[in-house]
């Protein structure tokens, strides 16, 4: 239990505590604190003036033995629940760097093992100045069966969160990082709350401001999940389980555990723990994090001319991220005194987590770019690129006609696909150069030559169906039904199909090197 500061309340006398949220301007709360007595009870009124005189007339008709001199000043005494906690509390875990507990980026890293696990920390980490920027946001990873899952979200939690314990003089505020505490209660309440300094009996909703929170939905009620998001609006959430219909606007990141790769826990959390602490209190002024921004809205602008898209909701929590990206690699920097190679090894772990290819480490760091991975804006890149390396050996492909029975490919002993001439429309009229896959072959080929990161398996099967049916990439034609005969007595089978008339980001001359392929004489006679 933390040390308490007390204030001497004599026998006889008593004061009001007025509990101002900033939910409502007409919202107030409060209790009689008594040294040696429990509250009797909890008041909830529309202004101050009103609070007090419930509990004047309520406190005097039951114990007429002792006093609350209401209109003395001192005896009322007003929190107001601002800034994450009342004007009037102190956090009494604060904690200093302990240089005993070893680098911070090595912890770090040992964490950010992949792109989800980068971003789920920095997504707890921007709670403290989310008010910056707009109000907060929701991370979702939906329930997992994995055994050590609620070990790993506490882990997380108390990592980059920490428990918050601040204690006025009449009360209390509790704030865990993981909510709830206790598996049995469904109610927020019972885990985080204001308390009485006294007896602790009160229990008065909690508020989280510029901070961050685990919740595990499963076991809190879906309105209790609701009532607290909306209640404090300034606070970045990671929700574990569904998500409420209320709330599905807010979410802007989504996870599954599969995406974290192991949930087993193989970091220091005392030592994050103390980082992020030390992290708070390092961005708790205002004019470092708008120059953080800044220096985020110019990477984000430098990303959309290079790739000419649009700006839209992704890149909101692009800035943000990059922003608290910013702050902690400038942190660390300085707790952990990093040379240049360390910290362009941050730089390039961390900003490319966020927005891929965004940053290149210097030259003279002696730190290779990181692989940047396949996403929805680069695919049309990654497309014409691979395409181009995986056409570029002709000898790979057999030349093949309807009704034949055609030999499996081997991708293995160099067969990758088949020139096809194609009946569009069976008229035997419309017969279109193609260069035709199986859908498992392409998908390996692509990962093979790809110049991105291909490791998102989720990603690259989307993107592929979306490829081989006409809707991404430009190079096969629009169907709904993706699959073909593969030879004669051969059942139809999931297929790409590159029509080679529309490969238009290959030379002219390979263009028809490609058609001829197709033809027994090896010449192009589409003309």
């Amino acid at each position: 239990m933390a040390k308490k500061y007390k204030r001497e309340i004599t026998g006889d006398e008593a004061r009001m505590v007025v509990i101002k949220y900033p939910w409502s301007e007409n919202q107030w709360y409060g209790f009689v604190s008594q040294e040696d007595k429990k509250p009797k009870a909890t008041y909830k009124a529309g202004s101050k003036k009103l609070l007090i005189k419930k509990a004047e007339n309520a406190f005097l008709e039951k114990d007429t033995e002792r006093y609350v001199d209401f209109d003395n000043p001192e005896a009322v005494v007003v929190y107001k629940m601002t800034n994450g906690q009342s004007n009037n509390l102190a956090d009494i875990k604060a904690r200093t760097i302990d240089r005993e507990c070893g680098p911070f980026n090595d912890e770090v890293r040992k964490f950010c093992t992949n792109d989800a696990k980068s971003i789920t920390m920095l997504h707890l980490l921007s709670g403290p100045i989310i008010r910056e920027k707009k109000k907060g946001t929701i991370l979702h990873i939906p329930t997992s069966k994995a055994a050590d899952t609620i070990a790993f979200l506490r882990s997380i939690a108390q990592s980059f969160i920490g428990d918050h314990h601040r204690c006025g003089q009449e009360i209390e505020l509790i704030q865990p990082a993981y909510l709830p505490t206790d598996v049995r209660e469904s109610r927020l309440i019972a885990s985080a709350y204001i308390t009485d300094y006294e007896s602790e009996t009160v229990r008065l909703p909690a508020v989280y401001e510029n901070t961050s929170v685990v919740l595990n939905n499963n076991i809190i009620k879906p309105m209790e999940v609701v009532k607290f998001v909306q209640r404090n609006p300034y606070c970045q959430v990671l929700l574990y389980g569904s998500v409420p219909r209320a709330l599905q606007e807010l979410v802007v990141q989504e996870f599954d555990l599969d995406d974290m790769g192991s949930v087993s826990v193989n970091w220091n959390c005392n030592v994050l723990r103390a980082m992020t602490s030390a992290f708070v209190k390092s961005v708790s002024d205002g004019e470092v994090a708008l120059q953080a921004f800044s220096w985020a809205r110019q990477m984000i602008d430098l990303y959309l001319i290079k790739h000419q898209i649009q700006y839209g909701r992704r890149f909101e929590m692009a800035e943000l991220y990059l922003a608290t990206a910013k702050l902690l690699v400038d942190f660390l920097r300085t707790a952990d005194q990093l040379d240049e190679r360390a910290y362009a090894e941050l730089c390039n772990l961390l900003y490319n987590a966020v927005l891929p290819g965004c940053y290149t480490p210097p030259t003279e760091s002696g730190v290779p770019m990181q692989a940047i991975p396949l996403a929805e804006e680069n695919f049309e890149d990654a497309v014409q690129q691979t395409i181009s390396c995986m056409l570029g050996d002709y000898s790979k492909f057999k030349r093949m006609e309807t009704g034949e029975k055609w030999p499996d490919t081997d991708i293995e002993n160099g067969c990758y696909g088949y020139f096809h001439l194609f009946d569009q429309d069976h008229t035997k009229k419309n017969l279109q150069e193609t260069v035709l896959f199986t859908v498992d072959d392409f998908t390996k080929l692509f990962a093979q030559f790809c110049p991105y990161d291909c490791s998102d398996a989720k990603l690259l099967k989307k993107k592929i169906k979306q490829l081989s049916e006409g809707e991404a990439g430009g190079c096969c034609l629009k169907r709904g039904d993706n699959r073909d005969y593969f030879g004669k007595d051969n059942p139809r089978k999931r297929s790409v199909r590159l029509v080679i008339n529309q490969l238009d980001f290959l030379p002219k001359e390979q263009q028809a090197a490609l058609k001829a392929a197709c033809y027994s004489d090896q010449t192009d006679n589409s003309k």
